[in-house]
């Protein structure tokens, strides 16, 4: 709904760290990493380690299951 959206727009940086989106999604981290992991959720890696979340992705995520 129009809450979680607003949530994820509330922060100014257009990504999220896997744990940020992870909490917005209510999943555990892990099963983030894994869907990232798979292709399913898209996806940009920083460097050799930090891999971030699109905060449009987020929204098309939760737009598709309300």
């Amino acid at each position: 709904g129009e809450g979680k959206w607003s949530d994820i727009m509330s922060n100014e940086a257009l990504v999220d760290t896997i744990p940020e989106a992870a909490e917005l999604l209510h999943i555990h981290k892990n099963t983030l990493y894994d869907l990232v992991k798979r292709g399913e959720v898209p996806s940009i890696r920083l460097g050799t380690r930090r891999v971030v979340i699109p905060k449009k992705a987020l929204h098309r995520i939760l737009e598709a299951h309300e």
